[in-house]
């Protein structure tokens, strides 16, 4: 089966979906976005490879350990369990924040 998920770049209206087997696991899900990150999201025009720091945090986590603001969450974790085993088939509110893990200098 495949899975479509939306993305979203942190505080801003950048977004895309992306489609995924449900036998995907965190850790490739992880992978595919810290990728693509840098061709398909115009945000991110920093050369991956001097600057490959990209976290993926679930959305709707309000009054998480680093406050209120959703965006700003715990990462996820990379795991080899799949999509169908962490969301019990249920796909339909799934999405993700795309931020830096540690900002860019800016300039």
């Amino acid at each position: 089966m495949t899975v479509k998920i939306h993305f979203k770049i942190a505080y801003t209206h950048h977004t895309r979906d992306y489609e995924f087997s449900e036998d995907t696991t965190i850790r490739e899900l992880i992978a595919f976005i810290q990728k693509r990150a840098y061709t398909d999201f115009v945000f991110f025009k920093i050369d991956p490879i001097e600057y490959p720091c990209i976290t993926i945090v679930e959305m709707g986590q309000y009054n998480n350990v680093n406050g209120y603001d959703p965006e700003l969450a715990p990462a996820i974790q990379s795991s080899d369990e799949t999509l169908k085993e962490l969301y019990n088939g249920n796909y339909e509110r799934n999405a993700f924040y795309i931020r830096y893990s540690n900002y860019p200098p800016l300039g």
